[in-house]
């Protein structure tokens, strides 16, 4: 039911786990909304247990948390502003449990030493993504997780190509493949292996899966996928996302994977990551271009700037490799690098002219290409 007496009602929440639930929804609430109600979030409560839902209007967030402290007979429900009431219990002690007295349009949260009033909204007005799956698919949460992670990166951000600024999940009868592109580099994921009795290309909006990476520990051991023609909802454990898909062609991004075999170098990690964050010191600041030289068992890197500064860097490769020299934005690589787990990395090279294909030795599903830059 909602509240709409001037009754009052009472209830104790623990502060922890309503934050808890709090951090998972508040990331899609934003204070300047054109519908007032969306700076809410909506709170059903329960015998032991409440839900909260957040949105935007395209991307809507629930949890379910469990209370034993929450000791009602009935459902009740009443949105309250989100923000407000995050930053409320992230001020308070470890340890407080909340009181809460909701009469009317108001609700008292107070602990033994502070009180706060909020204005409450009705739940009725707290608009609800109806949502009709038309295909299900379940996914380990291992390999959600990393999917995302080596994924989400490479993602546009505002690119007037619309479908950019987000990530494909290009599903096949017996494969999955992420895609993410921004024009300069690409990142894919594919899992192999999976029975689906359907294909299709679906792209998800960029902050909707900034939202997934951040939810991806809430999660259970699978996380569910489920897709209509316009939207998608992935669920897992007490937490389900529902966003509104991205309108739009995908461009075909079969076209830039290798399909010759180009000379290879296997590249420690950590000592490429740690010459290209010295490289970035003296590199120009727009394009960050550094030049990778590759020289039997030497990488060599050379940045410089507009003020003709240089800096010069070797690491000591894995094996020995062909000569090859080739330029791009360290910044797309260091981007690589730091989601990678693995000790080495495979990076295949071509001509001056040709992109570079990335891979993780202890991954086979994966790869990344960048683009090269003319200096």
């Amino acid at each position: 039911m909602s509240t709409t007496t001037e009754s009052t009602l009472s209830f104790k929440l623990q502060c922890s786990k309503l934050l808890d639930g709090l951090k998972q929804v508040s990331g899609v609430i934003e204070n300047a909304q054109v519908m007032q109600i969306l700076s809410c979030v909506k709170f059903t409560l329960s015998p032991g247990r409440f839900m909260l839902v957040a949105s935007d209007s395209d991307i809507q967030i629930t949890c379910e948390v469990e209370d034993d402290l929450l000791n009602l007979d009935a459902s009740v429900s009443f949105a309250v502003p989100g923000k407000k009431l995050f930053e409320i219990c992230r001020s308070l002690p470890n340890g407080e449990t909340l009181t809460f007295k909701l009469a009317g349009d108001w609700l008292q949260v107070s602990t033994s030493n502070t009180k706060f009033k909020l204005v409450t909204m009705s739940a009725e007005d707290f608009p609800i993504h109806d949502f009709k799956p038309d295909h299900i698919l379940s996914l380990q949460s291992t390999v959600f997780s990393r999917a995302l992670t080596y994924t989400s990166f490479a993602m546009a951000v505002h690119d007037v190509r619309q479908f950019l600024n987000g990530l494909l999940l290009d599903i096949q009868s017996d494969s999955l493949r992420f895609v993410s592109t921004d024009g300069h580099r690409l990142a894919l994921y594919e899992v192999d292996n999976i029975s689906t009795n359907f294909s299709g290309r679906f792209i998800m909006p960029r902050k909707a899966v900034n939202e997934l990476v951040k939810l991806i520990r809430y999660g259970s051991d699978s996380f569910n996928v489920e897709l209509s023609e316009k939207m998608i909802r992935v669920e897992s454990g007490g937490f389900a996302l529902t966003t509104t898909l991205i309108k739009g062609q995908y461009p075909d991004y079969t076209r830039l994977l290798p399909k010759e075999s180009q000379n290879a170098a296997l590249v420690p990690v950590a000592p490429l990551k740690s010459a290209l964050m010295r490289a970035a010191i003296l590199s120009q600041e727009r394009f960050k271009a550094v030049r990778l030289n590759f020289e039997a068992a030497t990488l060599n890197l050379y940045a410089e700037n507009s003020q003709r500064e240089q800096v010069h860097e070797k690491v000591d490769l894995d094996q020995s490799a062909s000569s090859g020299d080739i330029a791009f934005n360290l910044n797309y690589l260091l981007d690589v690098l730091n989601v990678l787990e693995s000790l080495s990395v495979s990076v295949s090279y071509g001509t001056p002219k040709q992109a570079v294909v990335l891979k993780p030795t202890d991954v086979e599903s994966v790869l990344f290409i960048i683009m090269p830059l003319t200096l």
